[in-house]
């Protein structure tokens, strides 16, 4: 299966349900494809969608003609319209991905297990290299081993033997400021035992152990090294981290605004 068959089926998916040997290929192709193992683009708004159908919202339909039309802008690929327009079909490994990533998790397919594959780490390998030349800037005073120093403390990662892990946690960087100083929104993990980041660390991401503290009503736990600072917290079924130069309440304030 390429990417355009796996793009044409996952919208499919979309309005119907797909039989389940389609959707084992479908998330076969995800975990080996060095293209669709990085897409979140439309993870949210894909989310939302389910639910509101789920609720039978009237807004639904109009939530999907929006995701399909920016996905479409993201591809910038052609529209392929059926007899009497009532589907839109878009191509590309780029809207393939990113719908995947919430259906996937939404409907709860099965695993399958393909950590050892050679294939597969090949792919993970290929994608870590792509993530060396494109990741986006870290905050300022924070670098990959200061993050690698504290995830190592708090997950038991060790910084030499898994600095690939890193590497592809700090693909999904959110990089910004709060009140002037560079701060960053890290999101380390999907859903436990589904997330590309888990595929390649081959064993379960949690909530680190540690002092539990609230703020604005969430819980959180704050970690830091050399002077940066990471809260971790649980958001949906993921573990989340966010990181930055900055006072802690600077850094919760800008977590709980992302």
């Amino acid at each position: 299966m390429d990417c355009r068959k796996a793009a044409q089926y996952l919208y499919e998916y979309v309005d119907r349900e797909l039989d389940g040997q389609t959707m084992a290929e479908v998330e076969a192709h995800l975990k080996l494809c060095s293209h669709c193992f990085d897409a979140f683009d439309m993870e949210f708004k894909i989310k939302e969608l389910v639910r509101q159908r789920s609720a039978a919202s009237p807004q639904a339909e109009q939530l999907k003609m929006r995701i399909l039309s920016e996905l479409q802008a993201i591809a910038s690929l052609p529209v392929k319209t059926e007899p009497k327009g009532k589907r839109i079909w878009l191509w590309g490994a780029t809207a393939a991905a990113a719908a995947a990533v919430v259906l996937f998790f939404a409907f709860g397919l099965p695993d399958l297990d393909t950590s050892s594959d050679p294939l597969v780490l090949q792919a993970a390998a290929e994608h870590a290299n792509h993530l060396a030349v494109n990741s986006p800037s870290l905050p300022e005073g924070v670098s990959i081993d200061s993050v690698n120093a504290v995830l190592s403390s708090l997950l038991g990662f060790n910084p030499e033997v898994n600095r690939l892990k890193v590497s592809n946690y700090l693909k999904a960087f959110h990089a910004g400021a709060w009140n002037g100083k560079p701060t960053a929104c890290l999101y380390l993990a999907g859903p436990v035992g589904k997330d590309f980041s888990l595929l390649i660390c081959k064993e379960p991401v949690v909530m680190p152990k540690g002092e539990k503290y609230s703020h604005n009503g969430k819980e959180y736990i704050l970690a830091e090294h050399k002077g940066i600072r990471m809260a971790f917290w649980m958001w949906d079924g993921m573990l989340c981290c966010s990181v930055g130069n900055c006072s802690e309440k600077e850094l919760l304030d800008f977590t709980w605004s992302v």
